[in-house]
């Protein structure tokens, strides 16, 4: 976020990844080894990505803020066989089982709480509660349950709809 000299008035960007669902099973590898096992994991996303314009007091305590967002919202449903010994996620081959993008505007508004203000200096760490209401278009996408597998072969339930989000953040922001 740049805050424009001696206004209220900043311009950013946003990014945020939503897990919407996810589905996990245990799978021979293969057939022919039956002593080794998979986890064949799907899960669903949504990539959202906005420019905004913010009203905001540059300084106080107490910071409530304003923002106006324009941007799109990414879809997409992913398989992937993991392996199951592995201490973090060790993917052994994925793919991508269905994506779309979405126009997407909104507003929202929030309070950062001053933390923590270095003296004599404009670096600040700062509590940063907010809510959003996000508009979107009309997009496809699996949601969980929608891939079914049946003697060997993949069947999608696709949706339709608008990508309308409601979303609520707390996060820790730095000024300077």
């Amino acid at each position: 976020m740049y805050r424009l000299p001696k206004s209220p008035i900043s311009i950013g960007t946003s990014v945020g990844i939503l897990v919407y669902g996810s589905d996990s099973r245990e799978e021979l590898l293969e057939s022919s080894i039956p002593e080794v096992t998979v986890d064949v994991t799907t899960r669903n996303y949504i990539l959202m990505c906005h420019f905004f314009l913010r009203a905001q007091p540059p300084s106080g305590d107490i910071r409530p803020y304003l923002d106006g967002l324009i941007g799109f919202n990414y879809l997409w449903t992913e398989t992937g066989i993991y392996d199951q010994s592995a201490v973090l996620f060790d993917e052994i081959a994925s793919s991508v089982n269905m994506s779309d993008f979405a126009f997407s505007y909104g507003v929202g508004g929030g309070l950062m709480i001053r933390l923590y203000q270095r003296q004599k200096s404009a670096f600040a760490v700062l509590l940063d509660l907010g809510i959003r209401y996000l508009k979107g278009g009309k997009a496809e996408y699996l949601a969980e349950g929608d891939i079914l597998s049946e003697d060997g072969l993949a069947t999608y339930n696709v949706s339709y709809s608008n990508t309308d989000l409601f979303t609520a953040h707390i996060g820790v922001a730095f000024s300077f």
